[in-house]
């Protein structure tokens, strides 16, 4: 009796030894795949650095193409601006007699005339131009009147005071300009400034002088 229950208990030894010869072979099997897997899991980790630099490399890359074409806008929108060229003023007295030049006497200033002509540009479209004059008085204030055409645009976010306006056809042909403004008062003596905006953009100033 004993015999055989110690031939039982060799049977289950041998049992239970081949489970665990089985158990280390599937123990090595899931040990292999656990160092495949985390070869796999360093290379994703590598591969993800790899991607997050690149996406960052793209960003600054796009960042930098956006600035440039941006810029490279503004250079071609400054480009295309109105330049006015070749500028008169001239004094009309109350009999209607036109005096050029800088310098002007206060008694015979009834009107001002402000011309120019615009330059030929291949950038500007042939399109209706309005074009914003302000006359600036000795004292820095800028000479308006609603009841005669003044009014306020928009430059540089803020509203602005303009003397009177006009809006042109632009031809690209060299065409002139002509702005005539009554006052309806007489004109102090000292230093005008002329100023003229178009586009968003200030194309241009003269200045005379009232004695």
């Amino acid at each position: 009796e004993y015999q055989n229950k110690i031939k039982s208990y060799e049977a289950m030894l041998l049992e239970k030894d081949a489970e665990i010869a089985k158990l280390k072979e599937e123990n090595a099997v899931l040990n292999n795949q656990n160092q495949v897997l985390n070869s796999e899991n360093t290379g994703l980790k590598s591969t993800n650095t790899d991607l997050r630099t690149a996406k960052e490399a793209l960003s600054d890359s796009v960042y930098k193409t956006t600035v440039q074409n941006r810029e490279l806008s503004e250079k071609v929108t400054l480009a295309s601006a109105l330049r006015p060229m070749n500028y008169a003023v001239s004094a009309i007295n109350s009999r209607g007699k036109e005096r050029d030049g800088e310098e002007f006497k206060a008694r015979k200033v009834d009107r001002v005339k402000i011309s120019f002509k615009l330059a030929e540009n291949p950038l500007t479209k042939k399109e209706n131009k309005t074009i914003y004059m302000r006359m600036i008085d000795p004292t820095g204030n800028v000479i308006s009147d609603m009841a005669t055409g003044s009014g306020a645009f928009s430059f540089g976010g803020r509203e602005t005071i303009y003397t009177a306006k006009q809006t042109v056809m632009y031809s690209n042909s060299g065409q002139t300009v002509e702005y005539i403004y009554n006052r309806g008062a007489n004109y102090e003596k000292g230093a005008y400034k002329v100023e003229l905006y178009a586009d968003g953009f200030r194309i241009g100033q003269i200045s005379f002088n009232i004695k």
